[in-house]
């Protein structure tokens, strides 16, 4: 009986209730479990164990068969119907088989035949407290890993947080060279970036979109590398060559872009955005609903931005007009 007093003593608050009408049993099994530092207490009919079971959510129940015109059965039935997991050690003078049936059926731990021995009825405890040990400790385990899980995830979400972070730092300072070749478009691609990432929270675009529209608008000029500065600085008009080589920027971005991962709604905003609704766009001449949605508006953020800026052929406009 070591293994019932070192857990008991040991910070486990695992209480029995006996249900007997028998006093004299009663009285013998609680005194020998108190004398094993167990936490028992008696009640003598089922109206009282209900109440108490309610309490004290007991480890483990000892009861008997027949308490006057009441069936330990009907009480293993009731915490059933409640969901309350006792275990149960059945005692009875009646050694009826259809009794010891029905009370296994019903889950019992074990079956004990008055007069029993204090001994048997120890190590029928001694088996479900050492149970309870056991699922305590599972328990502890699985809170353990509950927790470590929740510290690893939240590891990655900061990891990616930070990659996020020197990623888009990365594109703006790749922007901002484009950029750098036109005194005329400086900020440009921050600009457009951060009209396309507030019209896509206003449009209610899932986070994932909203951070692909910020990507394409910081990205969407960088096709631009390949066109000569005497093209982009030009203050008079283009000459057809001249726009043609221009007009293959959308082109060349979704080209320098394309080995890089997670752009699946960036590249093709950032190929479309010159394409017009109503057809004659470039560099593929789609048009309507065959626009991707996230390049119509990033047009819509990057002509803003052109027509509110200066540029070598014009002067910029006011907002208000």
């Amino acid at each position: 009986m070591d293994s019932l007093a070192s857990l008991s003593n040991g910070g486990n608050h695992d209480s029995v209730l006996i249900v007997d009408d028998d006093v004299i049993v009663c009285e013998a099994v609680l005194n020998s479990l108190h004398l094993d530092g167990i936490d028992a207490t008696t009640v003598n009919n089922l109206t009282t164990a209900r109440k108490s079971i309610e309490a004290r959510k007991p480890a483990a129940i000892i009861i008997d068969l027949h308490l006057n015109a009441e069936r330990g059965t009907d009480l293993m039935r009731w915490c059933g119907e409640r969901g309350f997991e006792i275990p149960f050690i059945i005692i009875t003078g009646c050694g009826c088989m259809d009794d010891a049936l029905e009370a296994l059926h019903l889950g019992a731990e074990a079956f004990l035949l008055k007069p029993f021995r204090l001994a048997e009825l120890k190590k029928a405890l001694d088996r479900i407290f050492a149970r309870h040990r056991q699922e305590a400790i599972f328990r502890g385990l699985e809170e353990h890993m509950r927790q470590e899980n929740r510290r690893l995830r939240q590891e990655m979400v900061d990891g990616m947080v930070e990659q996020r972070r020197l990623f888009l730092g990365s594109l703006e300072a790749l922007a901002e060279t484009i950029d750098a070749r036109d005194p005329y478009t400086r900020q440009h691609s921050r600009s457009v970036a951060l009209c396309a990432c507030a019209m896509a929270e206003e449009m209610a675009f899932p986070s994932d979109s909203r951070q692909q529209a910020q990507i394409a608008g910081l990205l969407h000029d960088i096709g631009k590398i390949a066109v000569p500065e005497a093209i982009l600085g030009k203050p008079g008009p283009l000459t057809e060559e001249e726009f043609a080589v221009m007009k293959a920027h959308p082109a060349r971005a979704a080209a320098i872009l394309s080995s890089l991962p997670g752009l699946d709604e960036a590249l093709p905003a950032i190929r479309a955005h010159h394409e017009k609704f109503h057809g004659g766009g470039y560099p593929d001449g789609i048009k309507g609903e065959e626009i991707p949605r996230m390049a119509r508006m990033l047009a819509v953020c990057d002509i803003w931005d052109a027509i509110t800026t200066d540029r070598p052929y014009r002067k910029a406009m006011s907002q208000d007009k």
